[in-house]
């Protein structure tokens, strides 16, 4: 609870940009992000003869979104951070199968992918979810996988809240 009470107006702003980036179609939200595009799922894509693939939401690394989804399901940090790595697994899978090899992401590739999926998994207090991790995790994971995720997860986190901010300034009224 404290964690709660304790990130409520960053996880507010964080909430208002998952909000906002959740209003782009997969393929806007991918661009946006700097995805590149041979990692784009949208060959995945079964449409119907009305759809277009441009106006889709909500269709791509379904696996590792629904799997993120998962973090607030559990108060383990140890849990928490398997579940990240399932994530990771998730879109490495994804990627891997696309390309047609094995391919291990560097955080510059993990980023984007990262950043999409969080903002469609639309969990809501991520910031608490992230400072109990960080405060109870095994002091053993520093600098391994886990330790590396987490940093990402955070990333993500906090580019959200900037670009809510961002966004905000740019249609704040001006004072003449």
């Amino acid at each position: 609870m404290l964690y709660l009470l304790y990130h409520e107006k960053e996880d507010d702003i964080y909430c208002q940009g998952v909000v906002d980036l959740s209003q782009e179609s997969d393929v806007k939200l991918l661009e946006f992000l700097d995805v590149r595009k041979h990692f784009w799922p949208l060959k995945d894509l079964t449409l119907t003869k009305h759809q277009r693939r441009s106006l889709v939401k909500d269709r791509c690394f379904l696996s590792a979104t629904d799997c993120l989804r998962n973090l607030i399901t559990t108060v383990d940090p140890r849990e928490k951070l398997d579940i990240l790595q399932k994530t990771y697994n998730e879109i490495a899978k994804t990627i891997s199968r696309l390309l047609g090899e094995e391919f291990n992401l560097s955080m510059d590739d993990l980023l984007p992918l990262l950043m999409y999926v969080v903002t469609r998994a639309r969990i809501q207090r991520l910031g608490a979810e992230l400072h109990l991790i960080r405060d109870l995790m095994d002091p053993t994971t520093s600098g391994g996988m886990h330790d590396f995720l987490l940093t990402a997860l955070e990333s993500c986190y906090a580019f959200i809240q900037k670009e809510i901010q961002r966004h905000q300034s740019r249609h704040a009224p001006q004072d003449s």
